[in-house]
């Protein structure tokens, strides 16, 4: 009976030690990195350098990237570097060492293959291989490589007049240095560069200078320097741009040649000369406006080095205007006229009906004035004429239209909120559409009389000013409705309570939030306490209750005390508006047997077997006995 115990005790020892051999062999052994090597491992953007590698696998081939992104191997491409650009992939190493060359790319102007699309810039970048198929893209070697930035700066005008505006942006400078914005080696502006280098919209209004090319030079603190052309081209001020024939016209100029002559034309009459400083400007020429019929006329000025600028001036004849041009029917509506025949009886008709009279000054000047009259909402002409002299002007019989309630920034609107639209004016049964933002909403018929009402809740919609239009395809009325930005209250975390051991179908609960636009809430379960974006096992968007079970696919691995899960959760109303991030909770989930399924399986197998065979033993001996 002694042997027998004996050989039941051996069986189950090696059963045992075999069962912890399954436990502690890993699935597949880890690839050892091989060593990557880039050369030149610096240069500027669209430089060639060559990739080369030993100690490989050579039964793959490698796939190879190029990032600002730093990660470490076994990091993989998409997870934990998201913007990079593929630069090639490797012919098979030399299967005696390993080894890999002849992979060339040139420095690229931006990182496009990744998440975004990024620019390439002065810093440190690295390169990276993966298993060409592997779809984990898993980090397999690194090496890094150093882009010498190159200051340079853009200028959204190349050429223009004095007074222009240009903006500069510029990149690759020192990092937070003080920027020296010259023009012809006067200084005309100074900014700070960010953290990059970089800076831009940087205004500048072209200074007073001559024809031709001048420089636009950027130098920061530690001497770096970029440059630029611009082009001052020729102007002329002509005021005023309108005018009776008599009436004084001036005109001034810059941009022209320097020190020289320059002839002053209407028409092609020459009626004023002047002389050029030294920055190709020149002062006021006063002349008349000859006498010719009413119509546009070309006024141009050129120098000696035959650059040239021209600028229209029209002569009137008879002029009339309103004040209002827009109204309802109904509104008092002044009239003033001139250029008409001295002393004369001025006729005042709105469209085609006499609708006021006047007598002109002697200036041929007048003014009356007359009431709107009871028409349908449109455009109609207003004409005034001496007998000999005609003059009209345009005029809108007006709809009016509104927004009740109406919403200011001291008092804003909410999501939900219902609004009416109403309005008079409109065309007798027509349909009136509208519309939040561009998206029609409501529609309304309008009335015999005009008259239209519609009624619609807000939408969700960001915080701020929003665009309410009211049209009939004819007519448009357009209002702004402000929708409040509050910010939600912050929710306060209830369960899971802080350091328990939780199931892996974890229940969230926290406290209700109220908002007058509504809320949804964003769940966030990190492995770092400090939730940075490779830490989050476990975001959700969009919840409608205060709490949030896990289940199915979402259920947690199992972790310990000393390296838990962290939890928080923050508040979204309707306008987009997010509330801060509530307490962070930490919690634990569950035992693992830091086992595969296949293992755990294996030793459960086992243990059967063992205790059949245990049972079966006790049976004979007990049989025995």
């Amino acid at each position: 009976m002694s042997m027998k115990c004996d050989k039941v005790f051996r069986i189950l020892a090696v059963a045992l030690f075999l069962a912890f051999l399954v436990a502690i062999v890993p699935v597949t052994p880890a690839q050892a990195a091989g060593n990557l090597r880039v050369s030149p491992n610096r240069g500027k953007i669209g430089d060639n350098v060559e990739v080369y590698g030993s100690d490989f696998d050579s039964s793959f081939k490698y796939d190879v990237y190029f990032s600002r992104e730093r990660a470490p191997v076994d990091d993989r491409i998409n997870t934990n570097v998201l913007n990079y650009k593929f630069v090639g992939t490797t012919p098979f190493p030399n299967p005696l060492g390993g080894t890999f060359v002849g992979i060339f790319f040139n420095i690229p102007v931006d990182l496009r293959d990744g998440k975004t699309v990024e620019k390439v810039r002065g810093g440190t970048y690295y390169v990276y291989t993966t298993i060409l198929g592997d779809e984990s893209k898993r980090i397999r070697a690194r090496a890094e490589f150093t882009v010498e930035g190159v200051p340079a700066i853009t200028l959204t005008l190349l050429e223009g007049a004095v007074g222009a505006e240009v903006k500069i942006g510029g990149m690759d400078f020192s990092a937070n240095s003080s920027i020296v914005i010259k023009f012809d080696g006067a200084q005309v502006k100074t900014v700070t560069s960010d953290g990059n280098g970089d800076f831009s919209n940087v205004a500048l209004t072209v200074p007073e200078s001559y024809r031709g090319n001048h420089t636009v030079e950027v130098r920061d603190a530690s001497d770096k320097l970029a440059t630029a052309t611009f082009t001052t081209k020729q102007a002329i001020t002509v005021t005023p741009t309108s005018g009776a024939a008599g009436d004084n016209i001036t005109v001034s100029g810059t941009g022209f040649a320097a020190t020289k002559g320059i002839t002053v034309s209407f028409d092609n009459k020459q009626l004023g000369v002047a002389t050029t400083n030294s920055l190709g400007s020149f002062g006021t020429v006063i002349f008349a406006a000859p006498a010719q019929d009413a119509g546009s006329y070309n006024i141009v000025v050129a120098d000696e080095n035959g650059n040239s600028a021209s600028l229209g001036f029209t002569i009137v004849g008879a002029a009339l205007n309103l004040n209002p041009t827009t109204a309802e029917s109904g509104t008092e509506v002044m009239v003033t006229g001139s250029g008409f025949r001295v002393s004369r009886l001025i006729t005042i008709t709105f469209n085609n009906s006499t609708i006021a009279t006047a007598t002109s000054d002697n200036s041929g000047a007048f003014t009356a004035s007359f009431k709107v009259p009871v028409l349908a909402a449109t455009t109609y002409k207003v004409e005034a004429s001496d007998g000999t002299n005609n003059a009209e002007a345009d005029f809108s019989i007006a709809t009016s239209a509104g927004i009740s309630p109406a919403t200011s920034a001291a008092s804003p609107g909410h999501v939900g909120m219902q609004l009416t639209v109403s309005g008079s004016g409109f065309a007798a049964g027509g349909m009136v559409t509208v519309s939040y933002d561009g998206k029609p909403i409501a529609t309304a018929p309008v009335s015999s009389d005009g008259k239209f009402s519609a009624i619609f809740e807000v939408s969700p919609s960001s915080g701020g000013g929003h665009s309410i239009v009211a049209t009939d395809g004819v007519v448009t009325k357009q209002f702004a409705f402000i929708m409040e930005s509050t910010s939600p209250p912050t929710p306060k975390p209830l369960k899971p309570e802080m350091g328990i051991k939780a199931e892996r179908e974890t229940y969230f609960d926290w406290e209700d939030v109220a908002d007058s636009s509504g809320v949804t809430y964003t769940l966030q379960i990190a492995t770092d306490k400090d939730f940075p974006s490779g830490s989050i096992v476990l975001e959700k968007t969009g919840i409608t209750r205060s709490e949030y079970t896990i289940t199915g696919r979402e259920r947690l691995k199992s972790v310990s005390k000393e390296a838990p899960y962290y939890w928080h959760v923050r508040a979204v109303d309707g306008t987009s508006s997010e509330s801060q991030w509530s307490g962070t909770g930490e919690f634990s989930v569950g035992f693992s047997w830091g086992l595969s399924q296949k293992a755990t399986n294996i030793l459960l197998g086992i243990g059967a077997l063992l205790l059949a065979a245990f049972f079966f033993w006790l049976g004979r001996r007990t049989a025995y006995f």
